[in-house]
C-alpha cells in the first residue's frame, strides 16, 4: 500500500504544486517623483527570458530582453546572457531593487497586470500628455 501511494505521488504533475515558469505574466510599476513619472514593466516571454520596458515623461519607451532566474522569494534579471545582475524583484511584495541593492520601486509601486504593458504606460502618462500644447 505504501508503495502504491508513493507511486501515485510521484506521478502527480509538478504543475499542481506551482511553477517558476512565469511565461505570459506581466508586472508593471510606476512612481511619481516631483513632476516626473517613471515606469518599468516586465513581460515574461518564456521560462528564462523577459522583455523589460522603461519609459518616463522625459524619456521615450525602451524595450530590451533580459534573462531571469527565480527562487522561492525573488526573481533576478540579468543582461548579457546572465552575466550582469540588473534587478531583483521580491515575489511576495513586488518591491524592486537595482544591481546596487537600492530600492528602485516600493511594493506599492508595482502590480501584476493582465492588460498590455504599453496600455498601462499610456494610461499612467495620459495626464502628462494632456498638458502638452503640441
Amino acid at each position: 500500500m505504501k508503495i502504491l501511494i508513493t507511486l501515485i505521488l510521484l506521478t502527480i504533475s509538478p504543475s499542481l504544486f506551482g511553477s517558476d515558469d512565469l511565461s505570459g505574466k506581466k508586472i508593471a510599476c510606476y512612481k511619481e517623483v516631483d513632476d516626473n513619472i517613471f515606469l518599468l514593466g516586465f513581460y515574461f516571454s518564456d521560462s528564462s527570458k523577459a522583455y523589460v520596458y522603461t519609459e518616463s515623461n522625459i524619456i521615450p519607451m525602451g524595450k530590451r530582453w533580459m534573462t531571469y532566474e527565480t527562487s522561492i522569494s525573488i526573481i533576478n534579471f540579468y543582461t548579457n546572457n546572465g552575466s550582469n545582475l540588473k534587478f531583483t524583484v521580491n515575489r511576495r511584495t513586488l518591491e524592486i531593487k537595482d544591481q546596487n541593492k537600492k530600492t528602485a520601486y516600493l511594493e506599492n509601486d508595482c502590480k501584476v497586470i493582465s492588460k498590455s504593458i504599453k496600455s498601462f504606460f499610456e494610461e499612467k502618462l495620459s495626464k502628462y500628455k494632456k498638458q502638452n500644447k503640441i
